[in-house]
């Protein structure tokens, strides 16, 4: 066997392992894709509760488009964060900021970890 016909299988297997490697990475899920994003209408009418997760904001931001409301379609939405005392939403603070207790039953909310 000539020294280029090596090269030459030595490129191919390296181009296969970097491929399998690359279609390997592009089907594992992740756990954190499932965390959930809690956020609250803003359009005055509305209100409206709701969540998505990391993976579908993910795939919002792929096809270039909001998260929109799913009861009114208004894109004008804020961040909330679920109390653990009596589990309704609260506004988050300036910048998402972990508020400081539930604007319902002023439990304190948890500093993050």
């Amino acid at each position: 066997m000539k020294q280029s016909d090596v090269a030459k299988i030595v490129a191919a297997i390296g181009i296969l392992a970097v491929a399998a490697f690359l279609v390997s990475r592009s089907f594992r899920s992740d756990p954190a894709d499932e965390e959930t994003t809690w956020r609250i209408c803003g359009n005055a009418d509305c209100r409206n509760e709701f969540s998505y997760t990391r993976a579908q904001a993910r795939q919002a931001a792929r096809e270039n488009k909001e998260i929109a409301c799913p009861k009114c379609g208004s894109t004008e939405s804020a961040i909330a964060y679920v109390c653990e005392q009596c589990k309704r939403l609260t506004l988050a603070g300036v910048h998402a900021s972990i508020p400081k207790a539930c604007s319902h039953c002023k439990a304190p909310f948890p500093l993050p970890k």
